[in-house]
């Protein structure tokens, strides 16, 4: 942008606060939704855990490739 080109005008405080409280409002319902409303279910979490302590005590030559089935509604 050469110095003769008008900067856009940044838009008024109460804009700003008014954007900034909407996006916080709907990061916090999301999160409830997310968090409130779901069943997480994990199977062969124990035998996971362990198969991840072993490989941090060992230098692993390989990465690890996990597969996650969901469904969602």
């Amino acid at each position: 942008m050469s110095a003769s080109e008008a900067r856009p005008d940044q838009p008024s405080l109460p804009w700003r606060m008014a954007s900034a409280a909407i996006m916080g409002l709907t990061g916090a319902i999301s999160r409830a939704f997310l968090h409130g409303l779901n069943d997480v279910q994990t199977e062969g979490l124990p035998l996971f855990l362990e198969l991840l302590d072993k490989r941090r005590a060992e230098t692993p030559e390989r990465g690890l490739i996990t597969v996650s089935n969901h469904i969602s509604v």
